[in-house]
């Protein structure tokens, strides 16, 4: 589907490693809370990387985070516990609808 794709719309996440597919020139647009730990700005520009190195058009549309009520077991047991409940990379997030105007 990457391969195939002039327009990818997904939430920052590890799905986006898929953007190596890509056609050069094709869009992506990431949508991406803020991140205010360093541990998360290290790796906040992953996705924008690789879309330079693969010749992609390449957005941020930064987007709200909400707590999560309840994390899976796994994130639980392999992550730790201040991270989860600090980190906006481990919360839900809302997309305001004005944020998407660009389609």
């Amino acid at each position: 589907m990457f391969s195939k794709a002039d327009t990818i719309v997904a939430p920052h996440g590890s799905s986006l490693a898929n953007i190596i597919f890509c056609k050069e020139k094709a869009k992506i647009y990431e949508l991406r809370p803020i991140f205010n730990k360093d541990y998360e700005k290290n790796l906040a520009r992953r996705y924008k990387d690789i879309s330079d190195i693969v010749g992609l058009e390449h957005s941020i549309i930064e987007v709200d985070s909400v707590n999560v009520e309840k994390h899976s077991p796994v994130a639980m047991k392999y992550i730790n516990k201040q991270i989860l409940n600090e980190s906006t990379y481990y919360k839900n997030i809302i997309v305001k609808l004005g944020a998407l105007d660009i389609f």
